[in-house]
């Protein structure tokens, strides 16, 4: 329970000089507590921020005075401060004077250890704490931190930095991961940006972060395995991580605690863990082992579409044998719906950059092509995906055909928005392969009236492309939008009937993808007419 001494300060001045008498004098350790308490109970904001500063700042001072042990405590750093050998000699002594004091600078460091250990514990559920201010919560973010920093310096002492104590399970950094994985609310944006921008870039930070992440996606109970709120912190946290893309030169890499910092050393004399962190390789397997890892647990339907979202570009430049993702994102694929939207990009990564062999590919996109994705919420990324999955010079005609009908078909139905958006993939495709725009031609010689609804051999319900007949047709629909009681619709349909040649210019989707009835209206009511 916090002291009643925690409303004892009233200004930052009396909390410094609390921390300044904790300095000079062993014998006022118990102001800790008062300082401890401040930190999580004062009314005051500007007192609780000052008195965590206080806190952490006096026991990264105490470890590096060898007052106290910080990091982890493996067989490596047990009893490796200089005054050890020394107390457990003194001790051993009898009843001296020696004795005791020895006995009593053991306590001493015992209980200031076990308060390191509640503070740490304390700022993680600051952290955590959903009522906290965005700033106490920021400030818990980058004193744990500081501390984590704080045990690479000192798990060691003599022997120099020890990137590995933040491997270590009781350390700071695993204590902060830990408590997050286990809350069941995301940490704020603010937060989140903070630890991507100021300490998931750093070398040591993001490798020893990914390596806790694969431990944590594997817990011992099948309860917390199943839970979703779990395997979303876990997505958050590697969306924190990039790899680098190729070797680190020494001079260019960050540390949380640079080994340049110590003692100015040079590269040559770097420990072994610290040259490790510069190999891409190293990164690299340890992302894709953090990340499988991952998605082993069952994923709520929001980050599994996350994960799909972020895999083409986030995920698969970085792991060594991409492929090793396909089951994921083919069983998106076949899902259908959103998944399947979503799954696209990165199955076309594969099959574009590692050869994966996908027959049924544009197939399962024919069916994709619906009302929904084109006035769906991503229908700007279905549009830019699908204009690019058409670009490819090696599509045989009777499958871009079927797509330019589907298209076409579908923009007579859809709201204005959907429509433009249509006509224009439509019109990109058609630029890029000429022999679709016979298509065309046969609609404007022919028109509504050479193809009338009952007499057209596209058929329209058929999913497979090839079964379509879309090259037997022709595209009556573009001719009919020409007549679109939406301007901005008829303009884009009556470009059809202009030649196309190598100088004309393919069709911006993305301003069409940004329309809605809103803004088509503020176009028209803001088009200034020739003739009324």
């Amino acid at each position: 329970m916090p002291s009643a001494a925690a409303d004892g300060f009233s200004s930052v001045e009396q909390v410094r000089e609390a921390e300044a008498r904790l300095l000079r004098d062993r014998r006022l350790a118990n102001e800790l507590l008062d300082l401890m308490d401040a930190t999580f109970t004062a009314h005051d904001n500007a007192l609780r921020l000052a008195a965590t500063q206080a806190c952490r700042s006096l026991f990264a001072t105490w470890a590096a005075a060898g007052e106290m042990r910080i990091g982890p405590r493996g067989e490596e750093t047990q009893g490796e401060l200089a005054s050890d050998v020394a107390f457990e000699a003194a001790a051993a002594a009898g009843d001296s004077v020696e004795s005791r004091r020895a006995q009593a600078l053991k306590a001493y460091r015992e209980w200031l250890e076990e308060k390191y250990k509640r503070f740490v514990s304390l700022l993680c559920e600051q952290l955590c704490n959903s009522d906290a201010l965005p700033a106490l919560r920021l400030l818990a973010l980058d004193s744990l931190m500081l501390l984590a920093a704080a045990e690479v310096r000192y798990a060691r002492p003599g022997r120099g930095l020890y990137h590995a104590a933040l491997g270590a399970t009781s350390g700071a950094l695993a204590q902060l991961l830990g408590r997050v994985v286990s809350s069941g609310s995301s940490l704020p944006a603010t937060v989140l940006h903070r630890f991507r921008d100021a300490h998931a870039q750093k070398l040591d930070v993001a490798y020893y972060l990914m390596r806790h992440v694969k431990c944590l996606a594997k817990p011992n109970s099948e309860k917390a395995a199943s839970s979703p709120a779990r395997a979303e912190r876990l997505l958050e946290l590697m969306m924190l991580v990039t790899p680098p893309a190729s070797d680190v030169a020494p001079a260019e890499a960050q540390f949380l605690v640079s080994p340049r910092d110590d003692a100015g050393s040079e590269p040559e004399q770097w420990s072994t863990t610290a040259r490790s962190l510069l190999q891409r390789q190293r990164h690299q397997k340890e992302f894709c082992d953090a990340w499988r890892a991952l998605l082993k647990l069952p994923l709520p339907g929001r980050a599994y579409r996350r994960v799909l979202i972020t895999l083409p570009e986030g995920i698969l430049p970085y792991v060594p044998k991409p492929l090793r993702f396909c089951d994921l994102l083919s069983d998106g694929y076949s899902r259908g719906g959103l998944e399947a939207l979503l799954s696209l990009k990165g199955l076309f990564v594969l099959m574009h950059k590692h050869n994966l062999e996908y027959p049924q590919f544009y197939r399962q996109l024919y069916t994709l092509v619906r009302p929904s994705a084109l006035c769906g919420a991503y229908r700007e990324r279905f549009a830019l995906e699908l204009d690019l999955f058409l670009s490819s010079s090696g599509l045989p005609a009777y499958v871009s055909a079927a797509f330019a009908k589907r298209l076409g078909r579908l923009a007579l139905g859809v709201p204005p928005n959907g429509a433009a958006l249509a006509c224009g993939i439509v019109y990109n495709l058609l630029l890029r392969q000429q022999p679709v725009r016979l298509l065309v031609h046969k609609a404007a010689d022919g028109g509504v009236a050479a193809f009338p609804i009952g007499a057209d051999s596209f058929v329209e319900d058929e999913d497979d492309p090839r079964l379509t007949g879309a090259l037997d047709s022709c595209l009556w629909e573009i001719d009919t939008l020409r007549h679109h009681y939406c301007p901005t619709v008829s303009s884009i349909a009556k470009m059809f009937a202009k030649p196309f040649s190598q100088t004309t210019r393919k069709v911006e989707l993305q301003p069409l993808a940004a329309l809605s009835a809103d803004s088509l209206m503020k176009v028209e009511l803001n088009r200034r007419l020739k003739r009324a």
